[in-house]
């Protein structure tokens, strides 16, 4: 606006441009590129310029505290107050290209987005897709880490780029059981008990392994570093630094909100999925997380998978979620486990209970013959 003024009315050139914000054009009439640039250009000055106002800060006798601070007041720059606009008209086509790249995908037998190892998602096509949250729920002991161990091992194999946040099990502990569960993907038998007690053969062990260090695509955060619990902005950070496809958060309501100001669960925990669902959009990842459901779900017995209205602490959660995939024991078997999807946002409403082959200690987890749908609740409470 001051250039404007200063010269008559007068746009920029693309010298005075490169003069004044040390731009560089990415080519005649590319708009785009150039609110991009400027945008970056604000926010690296807004970063630079928050930076030296908080130097003084770090002085005092205990810095922690202030790092925290500093850490959480940054974080919220990430964006530099940037919306993404779309417009349904004018961009039309773009849909077209989409349209186009799934038939393709569908008619060479090709899943659209990550395939999620659940054959009554795979077999519409409906993989993970960029910008979703999808929400594994299930009361204590179900087996929600393992489903999401087990989710992360097909995106794995399909080569994809993992971070898996664990505020509850140590990396070790999901480290043994990402082996089983691949090992078991690629038709080779370990043990969950055999590697956590010492016992199996070292010699098949010992090659697994180092066959899985020729990649680095499978980060693990839990709190062993700090001790302290893992925040929604902490989040944020690491999949920044790590730039995944996939984001495994296992424990949700063990992340906290780095308020420090006591504020209620649901507050934190709304506020924390709302933040996760926008960090999806933005990085066009896919977000997974393991959440619990109320009591009541868990008194009677775990052996129906609990609907959205006992998802702990309400709709909070669900209303952000594009999947929501409840699970329970089957009293049948303990080997096998029900699941049903109380909620999807995209293809068809799933209203039956399935079935899961559940030999975690193998790694083998998978979809088996359809539960009788009458024995078990089917209310669809979302189908948008």
């Amino acid at each position: 606006d001051s250039y404007s003024r200063e010269n008559k009315g007068k746009l920029p050139t693309e010298k005075d441009l490169r003069s004044l914000l040390d731009f560089e054009s990415t080519g005649a009439g590319d708009l785009k590129s150039y609110v991009q640039q400027v945008r970056w250009k604000e926010l690296s000055r807004n970063a630079m310029s928050f930076l030296t106002r908080n130097v003084e800060r770090l002085n005092e006798d205990n810095p922690t505290g202030v790092i925290e601070d500093i850490a959480r007041e940054f974080s919220d720059l990430r964006t530099g107050g940037e919306r993404s606009v779309v417009y349904l008209d004018k961009d039309a086509m773009e849909r077209l290209e989409k349209f186009d790249e799934a038939k393709e995908l569908v008619k060479t037998g090709k899943m659209i987005g990550i395939p999620t190892g659940l054959s009554t998602f795979d077999s519409q096509y409906l993989g993970f897709r960029d910008g979703e949250l999808v929400v594994v729920m299930g009361g204590t002991g179900i087996g929600k880490s393992w489903l999401l161990i087990y989710m992360a091992a097909i995106a794995y194999a399909e080569g994809k780029k993992l971070l898996m946040i664990s505020p509850e099990l140590t990396a070790d502990e999901q480290g043994a059981r990402f082996d089983v569960v691949l090992a078991h993907h690629n038709q080779l038998k370990l043990s969950n008990q055999e590697i956590i007690t010492g016992q199996g053969k070292r010699s098949q062990y010992k090659d697994w392994l180092e066959h899985l260090t020729k990649s680095d695509r499978f980060p693990v955060i839990d709190r062993s570093d700090t001790g302290k619990p893992l925040s929604f902005n902490d989040i944020w950070r690491y999949v920044g630094d790590h730039k995944p496809d996939m984001l495994l958060v296992d424990g949700l309501h063990l992340i906290s909100g780095g308020e420090g100001r006591g504020a209620k669960g649901w507050e934190i925990l709304k506020e924390g999925v709302d933040s996760l669902k926008a960090l999806a959009q933005h990085e066009k990842i896919v977000a997974i997380v393991a959440h619990q459901p109320d009591r009541s779900a868990s008194a009677k017995g775990a052996i129906v998978p609990p609907g959205l209205s006992q998802v702990g602490y309400g709709f909070s959660v669900m209303e952000a979620a594009d999947r929501v995939i409840s699970m329970s024991r089957d009293p049948r078997s303990e080997s096998h486990r029900l699941y049903r999807v109380v909620k999807i946002r995209r293809g068809k409403a799933i209203p039956d209970a399935r079935r899961l082959k559940f030999n975690v200690d193998v790694g083998e987890i998978h979809e088996v013959k359809f539960v009788d749908p009458g024995e078990f609740e089917t209310t669809n409470e979302f189908t948008k």
